[in-house]
């Protein structure tokens, strides 16, 4: 029983070893999935870029708010906490009412 899984693995290290005349060397190139069951993944490796980049991120002025978009976000917090503070309060029925709509629409969810 040793000697055909001898001969088997005899034949398979020539044939690896052997360039065979349909293959090509996509394989052989750096970088290149070698694995055929890698080969047809849903997803690609990303090889950076081998150019150093540079190490401080430029300034990016337009980013700094605005008096105007200060005021509008207090406003638009204080009007928000406002409604909070306003809104009618929840009984348990109404509470688990919504919960159970929740998981309705979202089961997976815990």
């Amino acid at each position: 029983m040793d000697s055909p899984s001898k001969d088997v693995t005899s034949q398979d290290t020539t044939s690896t070893s052997e360039p065979k005349a349909g293959s090509s060397t996509v394989g052989k190139e750096v970088g290149h999935i070698t694995d055929p069951a890698m080969a047809h993944a849903p997803f690609k490796l990303w090889k950076p870029p081998t150019e150093a980049r540079p190490t401080v991120p430029p300034e990016l002025e337009e980013l700094e708010p605005t008096a105007a978009e200060i005021v509008a976000a207090y406003q638009s917090q204080a009007r928000r906490s406002e409604q909070l503070r306003n809104a009618p309060l929840l009984t348990q029925e109404i509470r688990d009412r919504q919960q159970r709509e929740k998981y309705k629409k979202w089961p997976n969810v815990s």
